[in-house]
């Protein structure tokens, strides 16, 4: 919290022997004032410099207008000379001159000197009790005890702020000076460079993950970003401590905005939570265990790689990248009336990290986090979430969305299992997005959620992929709903398997315009099933992508290898025409569905441990 000192001393800086007057009295009269002020009342100080340094004390301070005398803060009260054409006030020996700055703020300047003051309706003579987080040109939060380990900082003006483009944003802590973080307003005025291998890290850049992981997810992101008279600064991820306290500095020029003039070590401090306990924790902007998802995520790595967590997100929108690796049982339940009261996104892309991305260390060096200055070995990739390896994942109730837009490979969810043995459930979600919108592999099960996307945007080599009951729609004309890359090297994969699910377009889709499935890769199968779906009338005719008709693999195919249909009707319910589809496909029979396709045991069932699914 801000701390005031009241000022029994101040007009020394006035009256005092050697004061610099910033006008001669010989001087060309100063041109007047476009509207004369009204001095009368009661001003507070906005800001005070000297120099190029803010003195912080003096902030907060009142000055209180008779029609002869100012008394500024406790002191004795003085007289004045309000000089209306040459737009100048005397206070003893120091001539200031008076700028209109708006409605009931002025700006008066004498030499190094330059004091903002703003008309208030406090009680003259009497210095107010600031608001906590009121540094006087803004509000700034968090401030005080209790703020989250994951805290987003905001500054709030009475008018709208621009970004500088020089100058630092610092995070220290209280107990020793030390800082723990730093933005560079330069770097974010130069903007993003795609992230690929090999690049430097910048404070442009975020490493995710916990520390002692010793492999991290490293991208772009948006450290500090304007809405409207807010500013939000975004620390890079895990620099904080449970139950310490810190401190913010900004540099004069990082942020511009009127009366503000940078802030100074210890004006904004706050003090973080203590560490919560448990195995249910939860997600919120407020009086929850964590501001973000990440965060809780790194608190069920911190409880042991098979320790069951369930993370409770509340009602809210959570803009943030994810990160997970090696950390089974992980539950992430959406606590509002349905999927859309959280949405989980981020506007990410292969425009701005490169590839589907994947971990990476400090080269040589596993047991170090990543900082600025640092080669980063692979990039942290185009999705939202990235998950490695990670056992009996579970999502309920929420939306999982990349913002990215048409035209760029942009994941909701990229589930990398190498090993093809790993679990994932989600019920009653949405998974959003355009092109490769779900990446995945090992074991998922997708139950009464929604998919929406154009190109590919049900994609991977997924040992076992079941969607049932599930909405998938098509955004754009020209779609193609799945590209499976199926490897068969270390045994027989299903692939996507879709059952009972619903085919949607969104309007102006185009009748014909989509398809079910397109060739993935030729050393990998296509393995593909629909089985009992409802589609709408833009799946064209063929079904199947028929320009990749000699690549498809494997040919011949059969009722467990290759692209598979059995049970389609309309969307109401009607007859099907099934008859011009790609002559390669495999038409399944009935005994082919009780063998291989008839319920979610069946298809899931290579998943050898304890199953979500059969709960």
């Amino acid at each position: 919290m801000k701390r005031f000192k009241l000022l029994t001393l101040l007009l020394s800086l006035f009256v005092g022997a050697g004061a610099v007057s910033c006008a001669d009295k010989d001087d060309p009269a100063t041109p007047p004032l476009t509207e004369p002020v009204e001095l009368t009342g009661s001003w507070k100080t906005l800001s005070w410099i000297e120099g190029d340094t803010p003195d912080a004390d003096r902030v907060g301070t009142f000055w209180v207008f008779t029609d002869t005398e100012v008394t500024i803060g406790r002191a004795e009260a003085v007289a004045y000379v309000y000089d209306v054409q040459r737009a100048s006030l005397r206070i003893g020996y120091t001539e200031f001159h008076i700028q209109q700055l708006g409605s009931g703020r002025l700006a008066l300047d004498a030499a190094e000197r330059t004091v903002i003051l703003v008309r208030t309706t406090g009680t003259p003579g009497e210095p107010e009790e600031p608001e906590p987080g009121d540094l006087g040109s803004c509000t700034v939060s968090p401030v005080g005890v209790g703020a989250f380990k994951d805290a987003y900082l905001t500054l709030e003006f009475e008018t709208a702020p621009t970004l500088g483009t020089s100058g630092e944003i610092r995070i220290f802590r209280a107990d020793d000076d030390t800082e723990v973080d730093r933005i560079d307003m330069a770097e974010v005025a130069k903007g993003h460079e795609r992230m690929e291998k090999n690049q430097i890290i910048n404070t442009m850049h975020d490493v995710i993950g916990p520390k002692g992981l010793k492999r991290y997810r490293i991208v772009n992101y948006e450290p500090v970003t304007l809405d409207g008279n807010t500013v939000t600064i975004r620390p890079h991820y895990d620099v904080l401590e449970y139950g310490t306290e810190y401190y913010v500095t900004i540099d004069k020029g990082a942020l511009t905005a009127e009366g503000f003039a940078g802030i100074a070590a210890k004006e904004w401090s706050f003090s973080t939570k203590a560490k919560p306990r448990g195995a249910v924790v939860t997600v919120g902007a407020e009086n929850a265990d964590f501001r973000t998802v990440q965060a809780a995520l790194d608190y069920g790595y911190g409880l042991g790689k098979d320790a069951a967590l369930e993370i409770r997100i509340l009602p809210g929108q959570y803009e943030e990248q994810l990160f997970m690796r090696y950390n089974n049982n992980i539950t992430l339940k959406g606590m509002g009336a349905g999927p859309d009261d959280v949405r989980i996104f981020y506007c990410n892309g292969d425009d701005l990290n490169g590839g589907v991305g994947g971990s990476t260390s400090v080269a040589g060096n596993d047991a170090d986090k990543p900082k600025v200055g640092d080669a980063i070995g692979y990039a942290g990739g185009r999705g939202v979430m990235l998950v490695e390896s990670c056992d009996n994942l579970r999502f309920e109730n929420l939306t999982l969305e990349n913002t990215r837009g048409a035209g760029a490979q942009a994941e909701a969810l990229y589930n990398n299992d190498n090993s093809g043995d790993c679990g994932l459930v989600a019920v009653n979600c949405k998974f959003l997005g355009y092109q490769d919108t779900l990446n995945l592999k090992g074991y998922c099960w997708f139950y009464n959620c929604l998919v929406a996307g154009d190109v590919d945007f049900i994609w991977g080599g997924a040992t076992a992929a079941l969607f049932e009951q599930c909405e998938i729609r098509v955004m754009n004309s020209g779609a193609y709903i799945v590209n499976a890359r199926v490897n068969q090297a270390n045994g027989y994969r299903k692939g996507f398997v879709f059952l009972g699910c619903r085919l949607t377009k969104d309007a102006g889709v185009g009748a014909g315009s989509s398809w079910l499935a397109r060739h993935g890769e030729d050393k990998s199968n296509d393995n593909v099933t629909f089985v009992d779906c409802k589609m709408d009338d833009h799946i064209a005719k063929e079904g199947w992508y028929k320009n990749d008709e000699l690549k498809f693999t494997p040919l011949p195919m059969t009722a467990e290898h290759g692209l598979k249909e059995y049970g389609t009707t309309t969307l109401s319910g009607g007859a099907y025409d099934l008859t011009s589809r790609l002559s390669c496909a495999y038409r399944l029979t009935a005994a082919d569905v009780e063998s291989h396709y008839k319920d979610r045991a069946t298809v899931l069932s290579g998943y050898t441990k304890k199953a979500q699914w059969t709960e």
